[in-house]
């Protein structure tokens, strides 16, 4: 009879052990998620970012259409799209950021596109041709009065030629004038775009331009 109690108690005991670590499996938190299982499981929401479609460029050079007013031709964005050739007669527009109510020539920048090589292969290509000269022409946007937009217009084109001259070219090559606000190039987002210079290229005898472009 005592043997029997024995062999009782054994077995209410081991149940209850089973029992208890049953229910200690059960309550135990899950396993922590580290960076490195996070990393090797898959993530089936994840998706590469969708890119942007590309704008039509009908000469591949890197400016849309509806910008390029060369789109026959390859120019850099700066120009529009169009050849740095000042000297063949047709005007070459080129957006020199300036900053708002400035006429300082924009620093150049690390890894950035500045105006920089822009604006000496356009002096380079009129120190090639003796024949060549190239009025500068400033512009300003539409804040301030027209007296102040037309003295920041000239200042901007002065300061295009003082960096010119120091690429050896003579004042005389590279007279300028100033527009002020009164040709906008797109009067609804005319801000930015309109603090640029144009290089036209001058008939023998002729001086600066007072028209807009058309």
């Amino acid at each position: 009879m005592r043997h029997l109690l024995k062999i009782g108690t054994l077995v209410f005991a081991v149940a209850f052990m089973a029992a208890a670590i049953a229910a200690g499996c059960a309550s135990a938190p899950p396993p922590e998620r580290t960076e490195t299982s996070v990393a090797k499981a898959p993530d089936a929401l994840a998706r590469p970012e969708p890119r942007p479609e590309p704008c039509p460029d009908g000469d591949q050079d890197g400016v849309c259409d509806a910008d390029d007013r060369c789109p026959m031709k390859n120019g850099p964005p700066a120009t529009f799209g169009c050849p740095i050739d000042p000297c063949n007669g047709s005007p070459l527009l080129v957006l020199v950021q300036f900053k708002y109510d400035s006429s300082e020539m924009p620093a150049p920048k690390v890894g950035v596109q500045t105006m920089d090589p822009v604006l000496d292969a356009v002096a380079e290509a009129i120190a090639k041709d003796p024949s060549c000269r190239v009025c500068i022409v400033g512009h300003a946007s539409e804040e301030g009065t027209d007296e102040y937009n037309e003295d920041l217009s000239r200042r901007r084109a002065e300061a295009v030629q003082d960096y010119m001259t120091d690429h050896n070219l003579g004042e005389t090559r590279i007279p300028t004038v100033g527009m002020g606000e009164r040709c906008q190039l797109v009067p609804e987002r005319t801000r930015q775009l309109n603090r640029r210079v144009e290089f036209r290229r001058l008939k023998e005898g002729e001086s600066c331009p007072v028209d807009c472009l058309n």
